[in-house]
């Protein structure tokens, strides 16, 4: 009853389990399934144990993302080679003898990041941008978060990311912010407004929201 109420979401071969964590994210030696419910001060998860890569799995998104499968190898004391994981179950550099995804444009994405994508049905463009094929929707993202940009939004262009005063829900973000600065976690307006809620020009055509989802992809890197 248990195994068939639950299916595997990630990558890797086993079965999945229950367990409550508080912090899912950053906890446990096997890989997050999925968040079932979550109760504030705990979370019900679900987890898979067995973190050998599911051949089939990673056929079907390799196809699916147009590239090919490759081995990384790369020496240790290199620090540069950063691959931008999107997983949480991965540092943020390349592991020696795993698989990795390589785009057609020569980027390298893991296959934790590429699987994702290829379930809510987003294609890989760029080692840290996927697209909706059928919609004007473009996601960038890191190993610490990921963002979606759809024609109207805000488009971000540097790290500073200013909200405008105009914008009609700035004195609701400004009361917010009073109160959040008050008891010490909000230290700028900008700590409580959206992502796609800031800047000065909204996200009007395809090359605004690739920028806007590669600004952000490396300001969370």
């Amino acid at each position: 009853m248990m195994k068939n109420f639950l299916t595997n979401e990630t990558i890797y071969h086993g079965i999945p389990f229950f367990v409550f964590e508080k912090y899912p994210y950053y906890t446990g030696d096997s890989v997050l399934n999925k968040i079932h419910f979550d109760f504030g001060f705990v979370k019900l998860v679900s987890r898979v144990k067995n973190c050998i890569y599911d051949t089939e799995k990673l056929k079907q998104t390799t196809e699916y993302h147009n590239g090919e499968s490759i081995i990384v190898s790369i020496k240790k004391e290199d620090e540069s080679f950063d691959l931008y994981l999107f997983s949480k179950n991965f540092h943020s550099s390349a592991v020696d003898g795993l698989p990795y995804l390589r785009l057609s444009n020569g980027d390298i994405v893991d296959y934790e990041s590429a699987y994702y994508f290829y379930k809510k049905g987003y294609r890989l463009i760029s080692r840290n941008i996927a697209k909706k094929d059928d919609r004007m929707e473009y996601v960038g993202f890191s190993h610490r978060a990921k963002m979606l940009f759809t024609l109207g939004d805000m488009m971000l262009f540097d790290e500073t990311w200013e909200v405008s005063t105009d914008h009609p829900r700035y004195k609701e973000w400004k009361t917010e912010f009073e109160k959040r600065k008050k008891d010490g976690t909000a230290d700028r307006i900008e700590d409580v407004v959206p992502f796609i809620c800031r800047g000065y020009k909204q996200c009007d055509c395809r090359e605004d929201l690739i920028k806007s989802a590669e600004n952000f992809a490396n300001y969370v890197s």
